[in-house]
C-alpha cells in the first residue's frame, strides 16, 4: 500500500540582500522514497532534487516564486510558492573631510579621493581642477557601481575649506639728491594666484613719504597701506627713501695774482 505525498510544511517567503545565501526547505509525508523537483516560476531547476534548495550569492535575477514537486509511485504534491525578494545593496562610500587649502589651489586627488566597497565610477561636483573662492564649500560625489544588478547608485558630500592666499604690497625703495623733489612713490605686489592681476584689487595701495625738499640727508620711510582684495590676506611692507648729498668739487680755481 503506497501513500501519496502531501506537503506538511511549505517553503517560506524570504527577503534578503543581494549576494546572500538563501535556503528553502520543504517537509513532506508519504511513502518513501520521495523524489523532489524544485521550480522557479513554474520552470524546473536542473539538478535541484533534494528537500532543501540552496541558492548562493543571489542577485536580483533570482527574484521569483519557488516551489517544489514531491512525488512517489502513488502520485505527487506541489508546495505553495515561496516568494524570494532580493534587495540591491547600497554601496558604502568612504570620504574623509580633507585639510583646508589655500585659495588658488585647484581641486585634485587630495580632496577628490572618495572610495567605495565595490568597483564603479565617481563623478565629482565641482570637478577636478576647479578653483574655489575663500570659504567653506560643499563638494559632492555621485557613485555608479559597475554591478548595477546587485548595487544601487549612491552619493556623498564633504566640505572643503579654502583659506585666503597671502598677498604682499611692498613700497619700492627710492633715492634722491638733497634739495630735489621726492620721486613718485611706487609699489610692487607679489602673490597673485590663478593668473590674477591688480585688476582684482578692491582698493589700491596708498603711499606716502614724510620727507620734503628741505629734509636733510638720511633715510625716510615710504609708508604703504590700504590695499585689499577678495580671497587674499594683504600684508604691507614699507620702503625707504634715501636722501643723499653730493660732495662739492672745484670747477674753477682762484688765479694767482701779483
Amino acid at each position: 500500500v503506497l501513500v501519496a505525498p502531501s506537503i506538511v510544511v511549505d517553503p517560506a517567503d524570504q527577503t534578503v540582500d543581494a549576494l546572500s545565501t538563501v535556503v528553502f526547505n520543504v517537509t513532506a509525508s508519504g511513502t518513501e522514497a520521495l523524489s523532489y523537483q524544485w521550480r522557479k516560476d513554474g520552470v524546473a531547476i536542473p539538478g535541484e532534487n533534494q528537500s532543501m534548495l540552496t541558492l548562493a550569492g543571489v542577485t536580483t535575477n533570482d527574484i521569483g516564486a519557488y516551489s517544489v514537486v514531491v512525488a512517489n509511485g502513488a502520485g505527487s504534491a506541489t508546495s505553495a510558492d515561496a516568494n524570494l525578494t532580493v534587495n540591491q545593496l547600497t554601496p558604502a562610500i568612504g570620504w574623509g573631510t580633507p585639510a583646508s587649502i589655500v585659495y588658488g589651489t585647484p581641486l585634485g586627488a587630495t580632496q577628490l579621493n572618495a572610495t567605495a566597497n565595490t568597483p564603479g565610477t565617481f563623478v565629482y561636483s565641482p570637478a577636478a581642477g576647479t578653483v574655489l573662492p575663500v570659504g567653506v564649500h560643499p563638494v559632492n560625489v555621485a557613485f555608479t557601481p559597475d554591478d548595477l544588478v546587485n548595487y544601487l547608485t549612491n552619493s556623498a558630500a564633504i566640505n572643503v575649506t579654502v583659506t585666503p592666499a597671502p598677498l604682499q604690497v611692498r613700497a619700492d625703495d627710492k633715492t634722491r639728491e638733497f634739495g630735489t623733489a621726492n620721486p613718485p612713490p611706487t609699489s610692487t605686489i607679489t602673490g597673485f594666484v590663478n593668473n590674477e592681476t591688480i585688476a582684482v584689487l578692491a582698493s589700491s595701495p596708498v603711499l606716502s613719504i614724510s620727507a620734503d625738499i628741505n629734509s636733510g640727508l638720511g633715510d625716510y620711510p615710504i609708508l604703504v597701506s590700504g590695499a585689499a582684495a577678495a580671497n587674499y590676506t594683504v600684508s604691507h611692507v614699507d620702503g625707504t627713501l634715501t636722501v643723499f648729498g653730493i660732495a662739492p668739487t672745484v670747477t674753477q680755481h682762484p688765479a694767482d695774482q701779483t
